[in-house]
């Protein structure tokens, strides 16, 4: 009688129909196994391959339901933040969504622990009879019908006991396995030698009639399913599978853990059998639906553009989450995972901080973490459902939580004892990004465009690198959730895990702006001012950091340079740059004013999101020129100057901008010469020309409208500022 296995889960999958298998056995038959870590062939009595399948499929059935879970947070977290994204989200779906990814949440986790209790009782990955090994069901006939269970399985290496004291197992000898005849290899043009594998297992066995009785059938077509399945398996490794047959001892014991760093032409030099190796690779689902089946194209494509359409697609690769919220290649040969991972989770944190007992709402902000994770510290990883930043000595990365909870040892190398779990000793170095959802979307290349607040669809953006070394931010505090600094001629960033990101605890890790970043973290920070009011920031950006940030911003406007290049200037060279920019003022007064005339008339720029220093510096540079007795009798340049200062007053934001300015218009940043001064030098400047009122135009138009926070920046002149009276689900948003 045959007997069909029926899988106790059934998932959609877009892997090869052959990959999977088929349990066909007879009652009483048995099964031939082949075992990687050790080169052996074993061969299973029906009652022990009915244990081994039990547990081989429970330990599946665990997985692929962390798989799902994990799954299920990717869609979620997705859902919310596609909502997050839009310009006037529906309050009672920011709701739903931010339920259905708590559920989704709290499965996850409960999934988690559900897989590290399979393991929890392993105390060495060597020689502990509860580790996992890897196993390769021979006798499995492959089918387009059913799943129920794949190749390779992970059982506990005490499940194999009693096939090996009996004896019914046979370790390859790969020195002599090379040098034997053609009819007495054990795989030889492409196929199995199953009447090899059978003699050389009769001659060890202690039991020889209980053997030949309980063995497992085969017939001679049967060598083209097993060799089918070795083949497979191999394939998948990135391995031929005589050659793996054929590996020497020394060289499964001792030449492991390479993987990919072996001689190009050893056909077998990606394959990495260590015990950990094997753990990673069950923990990461080499056994569920991703088998033999890694992503296909480039994780760094297009990170966060159109992303629904970016998770089909690495459906259809077999991609899939090795935690929540993370794009993963699988290098199943070399038990390698390189993954995207997104701290919370894709939809990002709320940042809410209370700064001086007052609330601040800084917007949405998340962690990418591209990871490579191997061996022990991956498989930790991958089974966690939430990670702990960590900075250690000079370095700083990620370990397995939660914390109090036993965790699981084993060996590395000599390095000792590594914990699986909780307080894992070999973290994961991090590198990757902080990123911020900026409420315009992604910048392009040019300067910043103007964007229409009704329709402009917020991006995250990265605002600064992070990477193993931690010397860029020694004594940088993010008690605020976070906070920058300007050394060596870069900005840094220091982030509070439990602030900034809600992971909990108050761990810190810090990163760089860069070149690529330079653009987005100046929005960001030019936002983050808007969504405080000006107010005093001190514990969010520090003294000499702003005073750079908003010099920049004037030499950007005037001396029409791009932000970037500005990246490796020390705030020494940058206050030099400001003082022969305020000389070339003086001098080229007129040229000046015809060049910021010509900017501000082309609609947007960074002159938009000038915070009151950089503001009132360029009104007084304005003034100085204008009050210079050589243009006393200059009408076109007075114009000009009453222009310009229109313009940069109708993209102040809020009337406590407006007011900050009117007190900081000197080009002596820092100093506070006072409202009165600053009136008096505008109505100087616009008094008798057609722009005349145009402050007392801002004042009105500011003290009647206070605009959204989360918003795109926007012109207090326009009819769309007057929306911002309405409450955020007012109808008139949905017009």
């Amino acid at each position: 009688m045959t007997e069909t296995i029926t899988p106790d889960k059934v998932a959609t999958t877009t892997t090869p129909a052959d990959t999977f298998m088929e349990i066909r056995t007879m009652h009483g038959e048995g099964v031939l196994l082949y075992r990687p870590e050790d080169n052996s062939f074993i061969s299973l009595t029906a009652e022990e391959w009915f244990a081994v399948r039990k547990e081989a499929d429970d330990n599946q059935k665990a997985i692929d339901e962390l798989q799902d879970a994990n799954w299920e947070v990717t869609v979620k977290s997705v859902e919310l933040m596609e909502l997050k994204k839009q310009p006037f989200p529906e309050k009672n779906k920011l709701e739903q969504a931010n339920q259905e990814l708590d559920l989704a949440l709290n499965k996850l986790n409960e999934k988690s622990e559900a897989v590290k209790k399979r393991v929890e009782a392993i105390t060495d990955q060597k020689v502990d009879p509860e580790k996992l090994v890897e196993l390769v069901p021979l006798t499995l006939m492959r089918t387009s019908t059913n799943k129920a269970l794949k190749s390779p399985i992970y059982v506990k290496a005490g499940k194999l006991k009693s096939a090996l004291a009996a004896g019914r197992v046979h370790l390859v000898q790969g020195e002599t396995e090379r040098k034997k005849a053609p009819a007495e290899k054990l795989h030889v043009n492409g196929k199995v030698n199953i009447n090899e594998v059978h003699r050389r297992i009769m001659e060890k066995v202690q039991d020889k009639a209980q053997y030949k009785k309980e063995i497992w059938k085969f017939a001679p077509e049967d060598a083209d399913s097993y060799s089918g399945i070795l083949g497979e398996w191999a394939k998948g490794m990135g391995a031929d599978a005589t050659s793996f047959l054929e590996r020497k001892q020394k060289e499964i014991i001792e030449d492991l853990g390479a993987g990919g760093m072996h001689n190009k032409d050893d056909p077998y030099r990606k394959i990495d059998l260590k015990p950990e190796a094997q753990f990673m690779r069950w923990s990461a689902g080499a056994g569920a639906e991703a088998t033999f089946s890694a992503f296909q194209g480039n994780l760094h494509d297009k990170r966060d553009k159109k992303w629904l359409s970016r998770l089909k697609r690495g459906a259809k690769s077999a991609q899939f989450a090795v935690k929540a919220n993370a794009d993963a290649s699988f290098a199943i040969g070399e038990a390698k995972v390189e993954t995207i991972a997104y701290y919370p989770h894709a939809a990002g944190w709320h940042l809410y901080p209370t700064i001086l007992e007052q609330p601040f709402d800084f917007g949405h902000f998340r962690l990418r973490g591209d990871l490579s994770l191997y061996a022990m510290a991956g498989a930790s990883i991958a089974i966690e459902a939430s990670l702990a930043l960590m900075v250690v000595g000079d370095k700083q990365g990620v370990r397995g939580t939660p914390k109090g909870q036993k965790g699981v040892k084993a060996r590395v190398g000599a390095k000792g004892e590594a914990q699986v779990f909780a307080g894992l000793k070999e973290g994961i170095d991090l590198a990757g990004a902080f990123q911020w959802m900026n409420p315009e979307g992604v910048l392009s290349l040019a300067d910043p465009q103007k964007v229409d607040p009704r329709k402009a669809v917020a991006e995250y953006v990265d605002v600064a690198n992070f990477s193993t070394g931690v010397a860029a931010i020694q004594g940088l505090q993010a008690s605020a959730g976070f906070t920058c600094d300007y050394r060596g001629g870069q900005f840094v960033i220091a982030i509070n895990a439990g602030l900034c990101l809600g992971l909990g605890g108050s761990g810190q890790i810090a990163g760089k702006v860069g070149v690529e970043q330079m653009k987005n973290f100046f929005m960001c920070l030019a936002h983050q001012l808007k969504q405080a009011d000006y107010k005093k920031m001190s514990a969010v950006i520090s003294q000499e950091a702003f005073e750079v940030f908003n010099k920049i911003l004037y030499l950007v406007v005037v001396q029409k340079r791009k932000i970037e290049e500005f990246v490796g200037e020390s705030a020494e060279v940058v206050r030099t740059l400001y003082k022969q920019t305020l000389k070339y003022v003086t001098q080229k007064g007129n040229e000046f004013l015809r060049n910021l005339e010509s900017q501000l008339k082309s609609g947007w720029g960074w002159f938009a999101y000038m915070p009151p220093e950089a503001r009132g510096a360029l009104i007084a540079s304005i003034n100085d020129v204008v009050s210079n007795p050589q243009y006393a009798q200059d009408t076109e340049s007075r114009r000009m100057a009453a222009y310009n200062v229109s313009e940069l007053l109708a993209t102040v934001q809020t009337t406590r901008q407006l007011e900050n300015t009117l007190d900081r218009i000197t080009v002596e940043m820092g100093t506070v010469p006072g409202r009165a001064h600053g009136e008096t030098l505008i109505l100087a400047m616009t008094d008798g020309t057609l722009y005349g009122n145009s402050l007392e135009q801002v004042t009105t138009q500011l003290a009647a409208a206070s605009p959204i926070k989360g918003r795109p920046f926007m012109r207090n002149d326009e009819a769309n500022f007057s929306i911002a009276l309405f409450p955020l689900q007012h109808p008139v948003y949905l017009a």
